[in-house]
């Protein structure tokens, strides 16, 4: 996708985002990524990852990946490695969704990732595609 503007809060914005934020150029999915990686962060411990205070401050924290890991292994290992993995500064060597998921279900979380469609056959994938009922909807009942 091709952006002309940059959009969003600033403390959950990736760094490529920031440093092209006044010209036009590409994201990708690892943005998203960035952000889910700030988000959950800040859903773990109550704080911005890249901290508060002056806005050129924040900017250039996040610009070299300069959050506090610390904090964040303090609360919760697993959370700490996913952060550690999402919010890389380099885009090509961020984790995908589908990375997360692989060190979830390998982490003793498969709960999370086994029913995802990236850990299905195509084939089944494909079955699901098809219209089917849905098993939370009521019958009618003929009778009544």
């Amino acid at each position: 996708h091709i952006v002309h503007k940059s959009v969003g809060t600033l403390d959950y914005q990736a760094p490529e985002v920031l440093v092209n934020k006044d010209k036009i150029y590409h994201v990708s999915s690892a943005v998203d990524m960035w952000e889910l990686g700030a988000t959950l962060y800040e859903m773990v411990t109550g704080k911005k990852p890249f901290g508060v205070g002056r806005l050129e401050d924040i900017e250039n924290r996040i610009r070299n990946a300069d959050w506090d890991k610390e904090t964040l292994r303090n609360y919760n290992e697993k959370a700490y490695e996913i952060c550690l993995h999402l919010l890389e500064k380099d885009p090509r060597e961020r984790w995908s969704v589908h990375k997360v998921l692989r060190y979830l279900n390998a982490n003793g979380s498969y709960g999370v990732s086994r029913r995802h469609p990236s850990h299905l056959n195509r084939s089944f994938q494909a079955s699901t595609m098809r219209r089917t009922t849905n098993p939370h909807t009521r019958r009618r009942n003929s009778s009544v």
